[in-house]
Parts: C-alpha cells; structure tokens; sequence
C-alpha cells in the first residue's frame, strides 16, 4: 500500500480520505478493524492488525471542533492515523493498545518524501511526528519512514492580531503556587474555552515583540513567551468555567512557550499542587495530569474531591 499525506487527506492507494473522517469510509476502504478500544473519555482507537495502523477517533467532543471551527457531524470524527512502521511494533508513549503487525506501506508527502525538521513535518492541516528511537532525530528528507509515525489533524484558525500588553486586572485575580497548574488553567481558559484574553499565538507575538527575534521553531523554551504567561492575570470570575482539565504534551499552550518540545522531559509536569490554588475552582470535576510525582500530586485532588487520572 501507498499512503500519500496530502494537505488535509490522505490518499491509501487510490483512494482518498479527509479530515475529518468517518469510520464508514475507512471500512469503505481498508474494511472492518480488528479491534476497537475506548482511551479515555474522549476517544476511540480503531485497530488495524495485519496493517500496523490504528485511526484515532474523538467520541462525543463537539468542543474540540467547535473550537476550529470544523463543521461536521457526529460521524466524521476521525482526527488522527498512527502507523507503527519500523521492524517491530514499538510504542511511541504509553498506549493502551498496539497492533499485531507493523506497518509495511510506503508512505509519501504529495507523491515524494516527507521532510521533516527535528521528527516533525508538516502539510496545510496535517502535522506528522516520526518517533524516532531516544537520542535519534530525523532532519530533512526521508525516503523510507523506519520508525513509528502519528499523523494528526489540526485545522488553522485565522485571527486577527492581538494586544499582547499587559493591563492590569481591574478585578480580583486568581492566586498560583506552582506555575505549571497556572499553564494547565490557562489552556483550558484561553484555548479551550476562549473567555480568557489576549489568545495568545507565538508567530503573531513574535512579529510584534520589539526586543530581540523570537526563534518560533526554537528547541528551547522561549524566555519572553514565558515571561508573558507568568504575569498574566487571570480574572478570579472566570475560575467557576474551569470544569475540567486536561494536560496534553500537544496542548497550545506548550507549543507556543516551548515550540518543539518533544514531550521526553518534564518541563511541563504537574509535579506540586497546593490545596489552597486548587479550591479556588469550586466546579473543578476532573483532572487528567502530567506528572513524575503523580501518586503524590494526585492525592490533593483527590482529598478536595476532584477525580484525577494519570495521562
């Protein structure tokens, strides 16, 4: 087989599938999978065997779609294609379940190799990640994928430019102990929900910034991106919306601080919570965390009655 990635397709031999898919149209085409196994609330993991593939779905998250302005239906939820190339099935991070056999289809970007700048590639609407093996690194162009290889659908959003100067807060703000809980509120305020402003975007910060360049592909965190988050105010009103979180290495929020962060260290992690910044959100309900000190952390959520899972 010949899988052709295109700018928001995918092309299995001749037949093409867009994003966001239905798994109608993948049975259409490849038939029945193997198996099917739920991974979360909020998504559904449909299994190739003989293929080394596994489509991603996402299950009853109308807000993930809502929020790129993605007009679908309940059916067309297929978001993302994982294909376990390589001599053996390998697991990129911590999957709840793996195909049988690898993947053994050639895989192309529109008809040639894909390029790739530090494991990552890019089309239109797609975004590729080859998981190389640790301390290895794929630049440039690849003929042959060896490696395990996500590709993910992330449709762009157009906006206007914002105002990236901070005004002080005309009301009562929220109270942080430990910065990264403040990003993961953060992400779910500002790119979730919306209701937290300026919605900040690395590239548009990085044309207004005045001091020096802004590397917006940088393998290193960005100090002045960091330094805008850690004044931000976040008005203490807008604390009761907070009704979930979820901290995902493929959050926006980490991707403008840290532009290619690889998800190997802990930058990110929820390592220390207090009890006193975690009642501040009286509706928060669930919790899903990053963290290397999870049986610790997890407990403060627990005892303030808020379910938390590791991700």
């Amino acid at each position: 087989m010949i899988i052709d990635i295109k700018d928001n397709s995918i092309m299995l031999d001749s037949v093409e599938l867009t994003f966001p898919i239905a798994l109608e149209e993948v049975e259409a085409a490849l038939g029945k999978p193997d198996r099917v196994v739920p991974d979360g609330e909020h998504k559904m993991l449909y299994i190739y065997h003989e293929l080394g593939m596994i489509f991603e779905a996402r299950v009853n998250d109308d807000k993930w779609f809502k929020y790129r302005k993605v007009v679908t239906d309940a059916a067309h939820n297929i978001t993302g294609l994982s294909l376990y190339c390589g001599d053996r099935v390998r697991a990129m991070f911590d999957e709840k379940a793996l195909p049988q056999k690898t993947c053994k289809a050639k895989v192309t970007q529109k008809g040639g190799p894909l390029w790739f700048i530090s494991d990552r590639a890019e089309t239109e609407e797609l975004h590729m990640i080859c998981w190389t093996e640790y301390g290895h690194s794929l630049t440039g162009k690849a003929e042959n994928i060896s490696a395990p290889l996500t590709i993910s659908y992330c449709p762009k959003r157009e906006r206007e430019p914002a105002n990236y100067k901070i005004k002080k807060c005309k009301e009562e703000v929220l109270e942080f102990d430990n910065f990264n809980f403040k990003l993961a509120v953060v992400q779910v305020l500002m790119y979730d929900l919306e209701v937290l402003e300026p919605y900040f975007d690395i590239f548009d910060f990085a044309m207004q910034y005045t001091g020096k360049e802004i590397d917006t592909d940088s393998f290193k965190v960005s100090k002045p991106v960091l330094n805008f988050f850690s004044k931000l105010p976040v008005p203490k009103s807008l604390a009761l919306q907070v009704e979930e979180i979820v901290m995902d290495g493929g959050n926006e929020i980490y991707a403008n601080i840290f532009p290619m962060w690889d998800g190997e260290d802990d930058f990110f992690a929820l390592n220390t919570v207090s009890e006193k910044e975690l009642k501040q959100f009286s509706n928060l309900k669930k919790a899903t965390l990053m963290s290397s000190n999870y049986k610790e952390v997890s407990k403060v959520f627990e005892n303030l009655g808020i379910e938390v899972e590791e991700l």
